[in-house]
């Protein structure tokens, strides 16, 4: 398995000569044989590589989670390896959701001492998904994440589960959105929950009525500007990268194709030059622009790859080109992408504006 992703020798015996080899090239074939594409593979064995050399598996006793919190720190070694600072925050969080399924897939995942409230039918309800609708092991595994935290939040409230009514959903989610997570995250956990009350009350679980009235808010196409820094700064950025030190010349490279070709992090990750290592490579690519920008003092509403892509389109606006020109230099598929770029156009709205239609009317 190891061989079809790595190229490079030292990149491929260092996967090879790792701690479980077996588990986790049994573990990648499963993800293979569920559609994961070859980047998310590629992310994937690089993260159990680091699992399986921080986190001690012991089939007869399990894992638990404390072990795998315990493990999910100090990462060092990871930043010297990679030659720079990691957000650490996110490092974590993919550590231990691989950790997890990965347990999960070989039965070594010992359960917390409290179990989720009214796990009989969230185990139903899986059976379900994967058995009857053939559902994706991912989207099972996402739907019933989003499951545990309202059945967690249910049960501490209440013994039965039959009394469960819209109110209880409504307030849920209204907690859901007030502890931080975003109207698409709020929207998503209200349609993992309708489908889950639909099931429910198609097996006595709860009253039928409940299923039809959950909704989440509204999400409009196109309702937030595309938000980057300004052109000046975008030239400010890269010129702050023209010295002679290998990484201010890689970080150059990178930076103009976000800012001046528009391109996506996956684009950019995936170019393959026989003699530059590009592991971990989609991974840091926001550190590199986020950092910077940060030193300079660049004030954006966003940081990151993408706000110079979007930062490429609106100077692209200024300069005079068409959507059409904009979306060809983007990429884009559609004329639908490149539409939102027209709100940003403010010279062309206000003509706009000043067109007098009384005379039509």
């Amino acid at each position: 398995m190891f061989n079809s992703l790595f190229t490079q020798p030292s990149v491929l015996a260092r996967h090879i000569n790792a701690p479980y080899r077996e588990e986790r090239e049994r573990y990648l074939r499963h993800c293979e044989q569920q559609g994961y594409t070859h980047q998310t593979l590629l992310l994937t064995a690089r993260e159990l590589l680091w699992i399986a050399q921080k986190l001690p598996v012991c089939p007869d006793d399990g894992v638990t989670i404390e072990q795998i919190l315990a493990a999910a720190n100090d990462w060092k070694d990871r930043e010297h390896s990679y030659g720079r600072k990691l957000n650490l925050r996110w490092t974590r969080i993919r550590f231990i959701q691989v950790a997890r399924t990965w347990l999960r897939f070989l039965g070594y995942w010992r359960e917390p001492d409290h179990p989720v409230p009214f796990m009989p039918l969230l185990e139903a309800y899986r059976t379900w998904m994967q058995d009857e609708r053939g559902f994706t092991t991912a989207t099972i595994q996402r739907s019933c994440g989003y499951l545990q935290q309202f059945l967690r939040w249910y049960g501490s409230q209440h013994d039965q589960f039959s009394p469960v009514c819209i109110n209880d959903v409504d307030t849920f989610l209204s907690q859901f959105g007030a502890r931080g997570n975003c109207r698409q995250s709020v929207k998503n956990m209200a349609m993992v929950l309708r489908t889950f009350f639909k099931y429910a009350g198609t097996q006595g679980w709860c009253q039928p009525e409940v299923a039809p009235n959950i909704h989440g808010p509204r999400i409009f196409s196109q309702e937030n500007l595309p938000y980057g820094p300004s052109w000046p700064e975008v030239t400010r950025l890269i010129t702050s990268m023209e010295t002679n030190l290998a990484c201010d010349i890689r970080d150059k490279a990178i930076t103009m194709l976000f800012a001046i070709y528009g391109f996506r992090c996956t684009e950019v990750s995936t170019l393959r030059l026989e003699d530059i290592d590009w592991e971990q490579t989609r991974g840091g690519l926001y550190q590199v622009v986020c950092h910077r920008m940060k030193v300079l003092g660049i004030q954006a509403p966003h940081f990151g790859p993408h706000s110079l892509r979007h930062a490429c389109a609106t100077h692209l606006i200024v300069e005079g080109l068409s959507l059409k020109e904009i979306g060809d230099h983007l990429g884009h598929r559609c004329s639908s992408a490149t539409r939102i770029y027209a709100k940003v156009d403010l010279p062309a709205l206000r003509e706009v504006a000043k067109f007098d239609i009384g005379g039509l009317l």
